[in-house]
């Protein structure tokens, strides 16, 4: 018989102590979460048509535009204005005549460059700054964070008025400040 006041009866099984595990815990099937992810994600034929495309569309198409594009994209053709897609035209032409298909192509091109080369250069200022501030500590962190605070809470729009107001005529200021956020939107409300 055991004692009500004993903490643990004798016959009680020693506890084994557990061990920190190293890297994630595998779910049920045995596998990593990432694994089985990608395992779904293979076996899903949509997502892999859609990533090939993606892969196309902001690598392929870049790099070859001067080889898939048939024409120019800035030579015009007055007298084949607004041609719907054909053989010759595949996505029709402009208010110019300019092939709407070859210009795609090398926007594309434009498009990517910019994008590659707006993120580098954050790269290339945040990753110091970052790095500088969580190494020095937390008055350097708190420095860092609360500008960037202060940059973000700044509206596109305003900031567009303060660059564009004080070189715009007296009431031209508004559609100025307008065309720079979307740019030919003052010329289509005309």
């Amino acid at each position: 018989m055991t004692d009500l006041h004993d903490p643990l009866p004798a016959t009680s099984p020693p506890v084994e102590p557990r061990l920190p595990l190293v890297g994630p815990e595998p779910d049920v099937a045995g596998a990593a979460p990432a694994r089985r992810r990608w395992r779904a994600f293979r076996r899903n034929k949509a997502a892999i048509v859609s990533l090939v495309f993606l892969v196309l569309v902001m690598v392929v198409v870049p790099l070859l535009a001067g080889v898939i594009a048939q024409r120019s994209p800035t030579d015009t053709n007055l007298l084949g204005k607004f041609q719907t897609p054909s053989g010759a035209h595949w996505l029709g032409t402009d208010d110019l005549g300019r092939d709407m298909f070859s210009r795609l192509m090398y926007a594309t091109r434009v498009s990517m460059g910019v994008s590659v080369g707006s993120v580098a250069i954050a790269l290339v200022i945040a990753l110091p700054i970052g790095a500088l501030a969580g190494y020095a500590g937390r008055l350097a962190d708190t420095l860092v964070m609360r500008a960037m605070d202060v940059v973000l809470s700044i509206p596109a729009l305003m900031l567009v008025f303060a660059v564009a107001g004080p070189r715009a005529q007296p009431g031209e200021h508004v559609d100025r400040a307008v065309d720079h956020l979307r740019p030919g939107l003052h010329q289509a409300r005309a």
